[in-house]
């Protein structure tokens, strides 16, 4: 027993087909087109297309980039941390090497004074003393800085793969709407199309005609072997991403950067 729709159901329906049909009069664009536009046009044509989006997945394109400057955030955090301690490192070696210089300045002159000590000795001996004493504060100061890096590098892998997820997500999903909308306008013309090019293969590979063999060159192979060839494999192997659509101009297709090989930061608890 069929039941009508409701005028909700209905509305939903007219509203996703004007949609697919405004996404079908869009100028095709290769993927990754938003970011290569100068910054200030970037980021009028990005409010441009987020005023374009319907309330549900403007929703969900502003969670994705929260999670976006989530992780650089992080990453950004982790990167200063290790710059810290690279550059505490450097200064303790800097103020062991002053120190060591000293020490043996010190050991040097005191030779030449048959063990007197002068005025500029004691100065000498005070200021390899405090290098001494510097490095051995910087080294405490890089250890407590080191701790710190792994639980960094934690927190940067798991809002890595919080953004990754929601962004695969989304792709997936939008990915599956578009190919729906594409069908629901296009389908039956192209199923249309598809049924002739099988009637053409039926009169030249009928199996009641010489020289036909049954999943060599007959109608059905050669249909399928043709449907796999200019659709599977083309799909496949198609290199030159183009779309038209809003969710996937403000998303790319892809995780930004290294936001996939960060995920691996992220420990295993």
């Amino acid at each position: 027993m069929s039941t009508s729709m409701t005028d909700t159901a209905v509305n939903a329906t007219g509203a996703r087909i004007a949609a697919a049909m405004h996404t079908g009069n869009q100028t095709l664009r290769e993927a990754g087109w938003l970011t290569k536009l100068p910054a200030a046009e970037a980021e009028k044509t990005t409010a441009e297309l987020v005023t374009r989006l319907s309330p549900g997945w403007r929703l969900r394109v502003a969670d994705l980039m929260s999670r976006l400057n989530g992780w650089m955030e992080a990453r950004d955090s982790e990167t200063a941390a290790a710059g810290t301690v690279s550059t505490l490192r450097e200064r303790r070696s800097e103020a062991e090497r002053e120190a060591e210089a000293g020490r043996a300045r010190f050991r040097e002159l005191l030779d030449q004074n048959s063990g007197t000590v002068t005025a500029e000795m004691k100065k000498l001996r005070a200021a390899y003393l405090e290098q001494e004493e510097t490095a051995r504060e910087l080294e405490s100061l890089t250890g407590e800085k080191e701790k710190q890096l792994p639980q960094l590098a934690h927190v940067t892998g798991s809002k890595a793969k919080a953004y990754v997820l929601s962004h695969e997500s989304i792709t997936d999903e939008r990915v599956d709407e578009l190919l729906g909308d594409f069908l629901g306008l296009h389908g039956a013309e192209l199923f249309s199309l598809l049924n002739m090019k099988y009637r053409q293969f039926r009169r030249t590979g009928s199996e009641y005609m010489p020289g036909v063999m049954e999943g060599v060159n007959d109608a059905d192979t050669l249909f399928d072997g043709f449907v796999m060839q200019r659709f599977a494999e083309t799909g496949r192997k198609y290199g030159g991403l183009m779309f038209r659509d809003d969710v996937l101009s403000l998303t790319g297709i892809t995780p930004v950067g290294s936001a996939k090989a960060d995920c691996k930061k992220k420990k295993l608890i």
